[in-house]
């Protein structure tokens, strides 16, 4: 994982040593503008924005997800380009084992709070998740909240502090999967996205 934060309206880079086949995904979390971002790197990689939200619950932020399948091999830049002008953050991360064909996002959700009663995030109203598939959330919060996430997913707050990552491999499938994180109460959008498993 790379990670890129405290940028404020210009566009930047992180080198990765790519392994052959590997999908690439890029976690892009926007403050204090509308605007989003353009992914693109320079071995031949095909980007697609595969979730965004943009609720107003967090004033003037957005959150994306970005991946690029079948990545080619050796020394990548991954360069993220903001559309507006505020402060963004970015995750980088790369996943072997997962479909590198057309068709290789399963589904993905989105979900949001305008409210700082409730100390419970879900990035989802509840995805059927398939056996073997790899599954990315990403929250962004209007304040630093200190989240913990949910039981069985790898995840960490951005330096930041303002936002949150998690991903899981499913082992078997996931029904009514929500993805939920505990924080101190905070109004947030999130977003989920699943990709297939190679061969699913």
């Amino acid at each position: 994982t790379t990670e890129i934060t405290n940028i404020s309206g210009f566009p930047q880079s992180a080198t990765l040593t790519v392994t052959a086949g590997s999908l690439l995904v890029v976690e892009f979390c926007y403050l204090n503008s509308p605007g989003d971002a353009v992914v693109t790197d320079n071995n031949g990689g095909t980007w697609t924005k595969d979730k965004t939200i943009s609720s107003g619950n967090v004033p003037n932020a957005r959150v994306s997800v970005f991946s690029c399948p079948n990545a080619a091999a050796g020394s990548t830049d991954i360069t993220v380009t903001p559309t507006g002008s505020g402060t963004w953050r970015a995750k980088i991360r790369e996943f072997s084992g997962v479909q590198t064909s057309a068709g290789y996002v399963d589904q993905s959700s989105s979900n949001s709070d305008d409210t700082t009663s409730a100390p419970t995030a879900t990035p989802s109203p509840g995805l059927t998740i398939p056996a073997g598939a790899l599954v990315i959330t990403t929250w962004m919060f209007d304040r630093s909240p200190t989240p913990s996430g949910p039981t069985g997913w790898t995840g960490a707050a951005f330096a930041s502090g303002d936002a949150y990552s998690a991903y899981k491999i499913f082992a078997g499938s996931g029904s009514g999967e929500r993805g939920a994180i505990t924080s101190s109460a905070t109004h947030y959008d999130a977003a989920m996205v699943v990709f297939k498993a190679a061969g699913g």
